[in-house]
């Protein structure tokens, strides 16, 4: 139950994961718009992701179809959302509609040139055939999507209810969660608190410190270790 530095190319994986979970740069078109700083001068997010690629999501679902046994969740963009579609599709597995998820609190556009961003995209994908667990996921999440901490708003990261959610969906107590993109651990701490196994990759130093130290912090709440526990969801901080 850790997250690793480097790429996730260079991280020897399970021989069998149970889900992959993940949240990965976006197209560069999203990518563009996110990477500007504030006029105080900082920097808008923890670090620079840069973009995704259409190449780069067939280099991932190729990598992690033989080894998924169940479901994958990537969130993306209305461009890169495709990019992974098609991966996966290509890989034999079948995909669903695009689940989007509805931002009540994301911010206007200031230029007043069009509509705002107010929806991000998940793509769904599992192995042909029935799923071992038979029950209805949600089609879609709508919430808060800013968050506040040290009394500013603050991007950059799914929210933990988002997390939750999707993982309560798509994977049952002591699954094992692979996340390639881990960036601050949003998805490590909510798998680990929700009484599932997770292990993942980040790229960036400055993310990674931030991801090992949060993970610290969740006490593991593993299947049969103590009669009648409840999973805890406190996740740290965004």
């Amino acid at each position: 139950m850790t997250v690793h530095r480097g790429a996730w190319q260079d991280q020897e994986w399970p021989a069998q994961i149970d889900a992959l979970i993940t949240d990965p740069p976006f197209s560069p078109r999203t990518a563009t718009g996110m990477s500007g700083r504030r006029k105080d001068g900082q920097a808008s997010t923890v670090c620079d992701y840069g973009s995704i690629s259409e190449d780069d999501a067939g280099e991932l679902a190729r990598a992690f179809a033989p080894i998924v046994s169940s479901w994958v969740a990537i969130f993306a963009d209305h461009l890169a959302w495709r990019w992974h579609q098609r991966a996966w599709e290509a890989c034999g597995w079948y995909t669903f509609a695009p689940v989007p998820f509805i931002k009540t609190n994301g911010s206007p556009r200031f230029a007043g040139d069009g509509p705002a961003s107010m929806a991000e995209w998940i793509m769904v994908a599992r192995p042909v055939g029935r799923p071992a667990v038979m029950k209805s996921r949600r089609g879609w999440y709508q919430g808060a999507h800013l968050h506040h901490e040290a009394g500013r708003r603050r991007a950059g990261h799914k929210p933990a209810w988002l997390i939750q959610q999707v993982i309560a969906d798509y994977t049952e107590p002591g699954d094992l969660i692979a996340d390639p993109y881990a960036g601050t651990a949003t998805i490590g701490a909510a798998a680990i608190g929700g009484g599932r196994r997770y292990v993942g990759t980040e790229v960036d130093a400055q993310a990674h410190a931030m991801a090992r130290a949060r993970l610290d912090r969740i006490e593991p709440h593993l299947p049969g270790l103590i009669a009648g526990d409840q999973p805890s969801l406190d996740l740290g901080a965004e």
